[in-house]
């Protein structure tokens, strides 16, 4: 089984945050949504972090576990399913037991308030 590293930007307007959710719909989902779609299995994803409702990101992570193999083919093919406001910008395999949430060197935040 390899582990890989998914890094994509979403502009959050139209969500209800990252993490699934009962009746909202997420980034987490979308993405776990187009995957479904894709490679006709069920592949759970885990996030480095979440948003709340409405919050964009210019860079955020995620890994999964598969058996499958992943290549950059299937960038292009997960973006043409998503919504376009969510891109996958990377897809790449990385030891078994890195972990996109607790392996991160570094996190770091913009709020811009528009009133």
């Amino acid at each position: 089984m390899t582990r890989y590293f998914i890094e994509v930007c979403y502009d959050g307007a139209e969500f209800g945050g990252f993490q699934i959710q009962k009746n909202h719909q997420t980034i987490q989902g979308e993405l776990e949504n187009a995957m479904q779609i894709l490679f006709r299995q069920s592949i759970p994803l885990t996030g480095a972090s979440r948003t709340d409702a409405g919050v964009h990101a210019l860079q955020n992570f995620l890994h999964f576990d598969t058996e499958l193999a992943i290549s950059s083919k299937h960038i292009y093919n997960l973006n043409a399913i998503l919504p376009n406001s969510i891109v996958i910008r990377n897809i790449y395999s990385v030891p078994s037991e890195a972990h996109s949430r607790f392996d991160a060197i570094k996190r770091s935040y913009i709020y811009k308030i528009h009133t």
